[in-house]
């Protein structure tokens, strides 16, 4: 489990293309702790394990190795990923935690596409396009996770498939979300509370109750 609050960003360094997936070693100095051998790590909010960990030279950073799955792969931008490509690192929720953003799974749910971009002052309002089967779960003051980082939607319009959101100065410093731009695609996470309310929904029409 995550909060969708970047710990750190990180760098592939290696990204060895096999049958059935990708092994990638990263680069980035997350606590020694988040990086244990079967720890998970959100990597552009994307949960995989660490399978082996070390200290890399010649920078000295903390490297760890992970394995992507076809499904992973297929579901996210993984497969696009080149070496020195910068990413959002976060390990994973200990019990007791502080929560400061949301809840979230590591699980990508689908691609969205960024269709608008508007400075406000220090601000950035962003605007993103999702897949229709994603729209019901957006709600105006609910969560979102964007390539990992928990963000409060501001605006929904389920005409034009497209979801608001304002990045306010701490978030845009500590995250890649300000280099993003208009047609870059964007790894998009519901909240999981609105998927457990959906499917309860869904039940309850289906059973008649």
């Amino acid at each position: 489990m995550f909060s969708g609050i970047v710990s750190t960003l990180g760098r592939v360094v290696v990204l060895d293309k096999e049958p059935g997936g990708a092994r990638l070693v990263i680069e980035g100095s997350l606590p020694w702790r988040a990086m244990a051998v079967g720890a998970s790590v959100a990597c552009q909010g994307v949960c995989l394990t660490v399978m082996r960990r070390a200290c890399g030279l010649p920078s000295l950073r903390k490297r760890f190795w992970v394995m992507a799955s076809a499904e992973t792969l297929a579901r996210t931008q993984m497969g696009s990923w080149r070496v020195g490509q910068r990413i959002h690192l976060e390990g994973a929720l200990r019990l007791g935690d502080t929560v400061d953003g949301h809840l979230m799974f590591g699980h990508v749910d689908g691609l969205g596409t960024i269709c608008r971009l508007q400075r406000e002052g220090a601000s950035l309002r962003m605007t993103a396009r999702l897949p229709q089967e994603l729209m019901v779960f957006m709600v105006v003051r609910g969560s979102v996770a964007i390539d990992g980082v928990s963000l409060t939607i501001t605006a929904v319009d389920r005409g034009k498939q497209q979801v608001e959101w304002v990045v306010v100065p701490h978030t845009l410093a500590e995250t890649l979300l300000g280099g993003c731009r208009v047609d870059d695609n964007v790894h998009v996470e519901v909240d999981m509370l609105a998927r457990y309310a959906r499917r309860e929904e869904a039940d309850d029409y289906a059973t008649g109750t």
